[in-house]
């Protein structure tokens, strides 16, 4: 159900759905779990703050977070680019105490 998320608005409609997708969570569908990480990951803070003050949905929230950790974190691209940062910043001080700066 890849929905876009407009800012600043409350989307009953997408958080209702997301609530009976969680009730029923760990027995979904993993097209249903995607839906649920899209959620988490590009909703408005409005709509996951109204989704995690229902009744009992915060520790839904939290339980889903915890177990699908993988896939709330930064990508392997995300990864790669900041090690070869950290990487050529080593490089060029060790370049700059040999050249004597």
């Amino acid at each position: 159900m890849r929905t876009e998320f407009p800012r600043g608005t409350a989307d009953q409609a997408a958080v209702a759905h997301i609530s009976a997708l969680l009730q029923r969570y760990p027995e979904l569908e993993s097209e249903e779990v995607d839906d649920i990480v899209h959620f988490l990951r590009t909703a408005p803070f409005i709509d996951q703050g109204l989704l995690s003050a229902r009744p009992g949905m915060g520790d839904l929230v939290t339980r889903f977070r915890k177990e699908q950790w993988r896939r709330f974190g930064p990508g392997r691209t995300a990864t790669f680019v900041t090690i070869a940062l950290c990487v050529l910043i080593a490089t060029l001080c060790v370049l700059m105490v040999d050249a004597g700066v």
